[in-house]
């Protein structure tokens, strides 16, 4: 089965596309973290952990959150410039 180039306009619009994706990913990632963030904060009010453990976690949860988004970004621009290329 054949199947025709894509067009430069075509390849824009799933460039975009892509963009779109990557960005609703991110946002996905910060409310796991804000979630996250929001039951450490309940842990520590209730007693159940201590500051140190409270500040570890964060720290652990912000490093994770971001590490998944720059994998996120590099994917995007990786997919971005294979279909640009013709």
């Amino acid at each position: 089965m054949k199947v025709p180039k894509l067009s430069e306009e075509r390849r824009k619009e799933l460039t975009k596309v892509i963009k779109a994706r990557g960005e609703e990913t991110k946002v996905a990632l910060r409310n796991v973290r804000r979630e996250a963030n929001d039951k450490l904060d309940q842990l520590k009010k209730d007693g159940d952990i201590s500051e140190d453990s409270h500040h570890k976690h964060r720290e652990k949860n912000d490093d994770a959150i971001h590490e998944y988004t720059k994998q996120v970004d590099d994917l995007i621009e990786e997919k971005g410039k294979q279909i640009q290329t013709i």
